[in-house]
């Protein structure tokens, strides 16, 4: 018998060194899904053509498994997972078993008595199986799927927290109660050394050893799915989803269904249910008329949280929507979000598509990146720390941070960008395109996922005319802060360029959910365990959100001190590294906001005080210097230290916000800020009209003493107002209003509930 090693077995390998020049080679997720498909079509080769000529394969297996997995030791030293166990994990029920499924493939194809046959066997098995899970991805509204020829696809490619699960073991079981017993009557053919015929198999599968694994691995599969795999499943029925969010909201115009909102029951979603209605009216309103037609019949789902969105639909920290089936699945926004914009865009743009997907595809087959998120974007056009989109890409120009064109209309090099960057940046061009060569441009790009078809003028020089536009030095001048906050917003690399991005992705995840039981003990073991894995030779280059979320971990276990003592010493190191080697100003003022909180979990006032205004002095968001404001003042009052401990500082036990929130407006029924706190969380989650009273109250207090707070709380009064249609009000405090440009959205906002207007705001919650 020969023992050469055939060339399908050499291909995983290849595939695996073309990552590694990608860099994408690292022992994990993506190393795995890559490789699977691969090794499973080279398995049926190998299966199929050695049955045929009755050659010995073991050499064929060792070269098939092995090589992608010398290749990921290999480049460990530059492309590390710091994962172990769960690539092993993920590396066996994927390409492993992939393989073997594969293999048992190949052996069902070689019963054919005919090459041609075998083939066209082979092939009708490979699409056979992949059937079922793509059409329900098209059909459903899961976008991870389970396929025997991969395994589990994550579907959202910027989850950073894809780990094998109980019900991937489910599948993968009930998967081997056929193929193991296959494989064993394959493996006792070729030691007898039998001609491989459907004779050959009848005669092997007598034996009842077979039938016996075949039973246990089954009864197992079924065992694991029913007690381990949790409540749902691979592919839930579609019909289910209107039971997990029972409540329904109908947006309509002139009798047509715009958006029906799917949400939670129970008293705490009533308030954020009937804000959501009112805001999706205003975000299609709006969007019907950046597009130049509506949408009908979308269907949004409204999830109560990030884990329970994960596990109906498989997108954890990601929103997404489905523009095929007018779908989209988010966490319930806040009242006012353009993320519910950006999401609704995704569906307003499938009509310029011309596939059924409703998604630009690059010669017909890969969806167009930078026109899909480009177009969301430049519909959302959302406005961070006063800068738009176009503000942003200038930022990025100057600090040299904006890519080539080549390299953004790139699938991998768009999603290897920093996702802020890549969003902003495309956005921004989308939203150039628009303005100058009109809304027809854009739909014409969209259509054929070119921007070259877009404008009547070659591409080229479209491009510069977008550079000089963003470049102009006529518009707003950037100040030092916005391009610090730029500095620090792009600079971080992309999921796929961080060392052990999915590593560190998991272990906060999992940290996170330990705190939330209570097991700070056990997050703070997570958190240690991962730092000890982390390919760093000096503790100083330490990553500084993994270094403040390891010591925040240690403080809520009792080590408060400690942990803030070890944190500022990580701090100090810093001066000692070279300066490009720092974390940015942004980036360590957070890390001292942090410290300041575990000075005060451990009593250390002056400490925490000396930490917090030193991280004010940097060009923070407002928010960020919002809540420190709040923090030290209230730092040194001693009913507030429940509030302290638990919502405004990190470091300490996790309670539910609205239970101490209302104890601390007990306590302190004349402090601004406590009636401030209370009545923002009200708003969202309990009765809007106390908590608008109240907010209204304390306007006069916080104006000079907390004035972050005055205009944070002008902006969520005017949200209000315009949301219930109360224009008079709303005039009131309208020109006070910052920034600027809200003002205009806010009178819009009030137009969509008056009698006049085209949108009905009727926000009954009915269930089904």
């Amino acid at each position: 018998m020969s023992i050469a090693v055939s060339w399908p077995a050499w291909v995983p390998t290849a595939v695996a060194v073309a990552l590694a020049c990608l860099r994408l080679a690292a022992f994990d997720y993506h190393l795995a899904l890559a490789v699977a498909p691969v090794s499973c079509v080279a398995a049926s080769l190998i299966a199929r053509s050695g049955l045929a000529q009755r050659r010995a394969l073991g050499l064929d297996w060792v070269v098939l498994v092995a090589g992608p997995l010398a290749v990921a030791a290999l480049v460990a030293a530059w492309q590390p997972s710091c994962g172990l166990l769960d690539g092993a994990a993920l590396w066996l029920l994927g390409p492993i078993a992939a393989s073997l499924w594969g293999a048992a493939a190949g052996a069902l194809a070689a019963l054919a008595t005919k090459p041609s046959w075998q083939r066209l066997t082979l092939v009708g098995l490979m699409i056979g199986a992949a059937v079922p899970s793509a059409a329900h991805f098209l059909t459903s509204p899961q976008i991870d799927a389970y396929a025997p020829q991969v395994g589990h696809i994550a579907g959202a490619l910027y989850e950073d927290a894809v780990a094998a699960s109980w019900r991937d073991v489910a599948y993968r079981l009930a998967d081997l109660a056929w193929i193991l017993p296959l494989l064993a009557v394959v493996r006792l053919a070729t030691r007898l050394d039998l001609p491989w015929s459907l004779g050959t198999v009848h005669l092997l599968l007598r034996s009842r050893a077979a039938i016996r694994w075949a039973g246990v691995v089954a009864v197992s599969a079924l065992g694991i799915a029913a007690h381990q795999a949790g409540p749902q499943r691979w592919r839930i029925a579609t019909h289910a989803y209107a039971t997990a969010l029972p409540i329904r909201s109908v947006v309509a115009a002139n009798g047509t269904v715009q958006v029906t909102i799917f949400g939670p029951r129970g008293p705490k979603w009533q308030q954020p249910l009937a804000q959501l209605h009112h805001d999706v009216a205003f975000r299609h309103q709006q969007l019907a008329k950046w597009f130049g037609h509506p949408a009908t019949d979308v269907q949004l789902y409204a999830w109560p949280d990030a884990g329970t969105k994960r596990a109906w639909t498989g997108a954890h920290k990601v929103e997404m929507a489905k523009p095929w089936l007018r779908q989209i699945h988010m966490v319930l926004p806040e009242y006012g979000s353009t993320t519910l914009t950006h999401e609704l865009a995704h569906v307003f743009a499938a009509v310029w598509a011309d596939n059924p997907l409703g998604v630009p595809l690059k010669h017909g087959l890969v969806p167009d990146a930078l026109t899909i998120e480009g177009m969301a974007v430049a519909a959302e056009w959302p406005l961070r720390a006063d800068l738009d989109p176009h503000g942003w890409a200038r930022a990025a120009r100057q600090l040299g941070k904006a890519p080539s064109l080549e390299q953004l209309a790139s699938p991998t090099g768009f999603l290897r960008l920093n996702p802020d960057l890549a969003y902003t940046l495309a956005g921004s061009l989308l939203r150039y395109i628009g303005q100058t060569c009109g809304r027809s441009a854009l739909a014409r790009a969209y259509a054929h996922g070119e921007l070259a078809v877009g404008c009547p003028v070659p591409l080229p020089q479209v491009l510069l005319g977008w550079a000089a536009f963003v470049d102009d030095p006529k518009r707003a001048p950037l100040t030092a802060s916005d391009l610090e906050r730029a500095r620090a917003r792009f600079e971080p690399p992309g999921l796929f360029d961080r060392p052990c991005a999915l590593a560190v992705g998991r272990c906060s995840d999992r940290a996170a959910g330990q705190h939330l039981a209570g097991n700070d003990r056990a997050a703070a073991d997570l958190w240690a365990a991962l730092v000890q894995r982390l390919p760093i030779a000096d503790w100083r280059a330490l990553d500084p959100a993994v270094a403040a979320h390891w010591h925040i971990a240690n403080a809520s276990a009792g080590d408060a001190q400690t942990a803030a003592v070890a944190l500022q010493d990580w701090l100090d190191s810093q001066h000692a590294r070279p300066v490009s080697h720092r974390p940015n100003p942004l980036a360590t003022a957070s890390v001292l906001s942090v410290v300041g909180d575990l000075h005060w979990q451990s009593q250390q006032l002056l400490l925490a005080q000396a930490a917090w205004s030193k991280a004010q002095s940097a060009p923070l968001d407002e928010a960020s210097q919002r809540t420190l404001q709040v923090k030290q003042a209230l730092a040194q009052v001693p009913a507030a230290h429940r509030t302290m401990a638990s919502v405004l500082c990190v470091g300490g036990a996790f309670e539910p916000p609205e239970r101490v929130l209302a104890d601390l407006r007990q306590s302190l029924p004349t402090h601004p800020l406590a009636t401030w706190l209370w009545a923002r969380r009200m708003l969202r989650y309990g009765q809007a009209e106390p908590a608008l009273a109240a907010i209204e109250s304390v306007l006069p207090a916080v104006r000079l003493t907390y004035p972050l707070v005055y205009r944070e709380a002008l902006r969520t009064l005017a949200l209000a107002w315009a949301r219930r249609g109360d224009c008079q009000k709303l005039s009131r405090v309208l020109k006070l209003v910052q920034p600027t440009s809200l003002q205009e959205e806010l009178t819009q906002r009030c137009q969509v509930t008056l009698p006049s207007g085209a949108y009905s705001a009727d926000a009954r919650l009915d269930a089904p």
